[in-house]
């Protein structure tokens, strides 16, 4: 909730050269790093209940990371039926949401 922006900001401050954002009045948070690599520092930070870094773009990024965060066991095989019910045979953005084999 926006009203959290300030200790999500503050769990953010670990990441050195981390420039931010605030949009819909802290309810969205826009994040900028000069190295994208920095990402699963980023993630880490985001811990806490209900938070999640979207990566939007990556250019330069040696290896492909996921661009959306990673989901726990159990609501990632929640995902993956919902999934299987729409699309049983992979056929539409594999590889897209989830890194194949996932």
């Amino acid at each position: 909730p926006p009203a959290d922006a300030g200790v999500f900001l503050a769990a953010l401050a670990t990441v050195p050269g981390l420039r931010y954002f605030l949009d819909w009045g802290g309810g969205l948070v826009w994040l900028f790093h000069p190295v994208a690599a920095a990402l699963p520092d980023v993630r880490a930070a985001l811990r806490s209940p209900g938070a999640q870094a979207t990566l939007m773009r990556s250019p330069g990024l040696p290896v492909p990371v996921p661009p959306f965060q990673p989901l726990e066991a159990g609501l990632l095989q929640l995902s993956e039926r919902v999934r299987a019910s729409f699309d049983p045979d992979g056929l539409f953005n594999p590889g897209r949401m989830l890194p194949r084999g996932h």
